[in-house]
């Protein structure tokens, strides 16, 4: 998968990458940086 990930690590990201979009107003504007989307996934 991208990036040398497995499948389930992919959609994990990729569910991050969904919180990310919804955490601002707007089309464009809302879509996150890669670190802001690295920052969600990143383990607590």
């Amino acid at each position: 998968w991208g990036e040398g990930r497995d499948l389930v690590d992919a959609v994990r990201w990729a569910s991050a990458a969904g919180a990310a979009c919804v955490r601002k107003l707007g089309a464009s504007v809302a879509l996150p940086q890669r670190a802001e989307i690295d920052a969600l996934y990143a383990p607590a």
